[in-house]
């Protein structure tokens, strides 16, 4: 008997994501683990009769964000799972309730529906301990018992190994966000594979190659569709997490922890013209632990400019632009939120909002520019420099 679970992500293989292999499958659990973006069925009995057939949904769409009650029909008091997916299933991406079926096998659980994943799938697991394969998708059609010796080939391990985290929102653990695991290779970045938060926000990548030296790994949050995101302004626009510069195959250590929620602009307001000295509001977030930079972005010379880190505050005034900065100049401005030293393990604001900037003198006592010429805006936020050589 095996257990694979739980909050294992199992993603991107050629073939199925687990598969159950041999003349007897009788025991094998799989649970409460995102798994989707496979090549063939999520799980899969190969080589054997099936010995567990998959739950049967009435319903297999779940939209908005309202609770949703969930009926269908299983083997006679299994452990029914109900899944989530961005897509069409086979695929169980996001676990969303557990429950049992009677003695008759009916059951029925209420859920709340995601936005970014409309479309429901389940499993069952048996007295006995055996996974079904998922429904829809699954060519379960027997529940035969065969009582032989089993031999069983997974693609992933249950172990606590690879890179780690949990995603909350407002302290909450948050289900549902798509993460990166950012690869620098010792010349440029890439992404090496990506997550799904759990039901409490864990997340996990598995399977990371060791780093050599001058490589490195860090963990990204990108709010909308550049991270596979339903766009939501009340979260941050993006997060990354702390540079890990040492990895080594199996090791099992942190990518960091984040919250999401948004830290709101107050004033100036968008399009709004002002005169220096002005005073830049913004709402603060209820954890105390955060500290702030204050960002002026110039997009006619693509240059940023950020205060040093300002501490738990909500406001700073601004009394002049950095040299080459024109009176009269339109700029964007928003804020980022630290929980490092201020050059990483930081979010960025949902808004950006635009200002015409009036200034009689150049004080740059306040803002230095940083990282300089090159900066792209990134839709409404700013993809600051940080993948550069680490």
């Amino acid at each position: 008997a095996n257990t694979i679970g739980v909050s294992n992500t199992i993603a991107y293989n050629g073939s199925a994501g687990v598969v159950v292999d041999g003349v007897t499958t009788r025991g094998n659990t799989v649970t409460r683990n995102s798994i989707h973006s496979n090549g063939d069925l999520p799980i899969k009995f190969i080589n054997t009769p099936i010995p567990i057939s998959a739950p049967v949904l009435t319903t297999t769409l779940c939209s908005g964000t309202a609770l949703l009650p969930v009926t269908g029909s299983a083997c006679p008091n299994c452990v029914i799972e109900l899944y989530a997916n961005p897509d069409e299933p086979p695929g169980g991406a996001m676990f969303l309730a557990e429950t049992t079926a009677n003695a008759s096998g009916d059951f029925t659980a209420t859920v709340t529906c995601a936005l970014a994943y409309p479309y429901l799938s389940a499993t069952a697991t048996g007295l006995d301990s055996t996974t079904s394969e998922f429904y829809p998708g699954s060519t379960a059609t027997s529940w035969a018992m065969v009582f032989l010796p089993l031999v069983m080939r997974q693609t992933v391990t249950s172990e606590q190994q690879g890179i780690y985290g949990r995603v909350t929102y407002n302290g909450t653990g948050v289900a549902g966000i798509h993460l990166d695991l950012r690869f620098y290779d010792g010349a440029g970045w890439s992404t090496w594979g990506t997550a799904v938060t759990a039901a409490n926000g864990d997340y996990q990548f598995i399977g990371v190659p060791g780093l050599s030296t001058g490589q490195a790994y860090y963990v990204r949050y990108l709010n909308g569709d550049n991270g596979g995101n339903a766009d939501n302004p009340n979260y941050l626009f993006s997060w990354y997490a702390p540079s890990i510069t040492s990895y080594t195959s199996g090791d099992w250590i942190s990518g960091g922890d984040f919250d999401i929620a948004d830290v709101p602009l107050v004033s100036p307001s968008n399009d709004a013209s002002v005169t220096l000295p002005t005073n830049f509001l913004w709402t603060r977030r209820s954890i105390t632990d955060d500290s702030y930079k204050f960002v002026l972005y110039y997009p006619a010379q693509s240059q940023a400019a950020t205060t040093s880190l300002l501490g738990y505050v909500q406001d700073i005034t601004l009394n002049g632009l950095p040299s080459g900065w024109p009176s009269g100049g339109v700029y964007d401005w928003w804020v980022q939120v630290h929980h490092g030293d201020g050059t990483e393990n930081f979010g960025e604001a949902y808004g950006a909002n635009r200002v015409t900037i009036y200034a009689a003198t150049q004080a740059v006592s306040s803002l230095t520019l940083s990282p300089g010429n090159g900066v792209e805006m990134y839709e409404r936020g700013l993809q600051v420099l940080l993948e550069q050589s680490p």
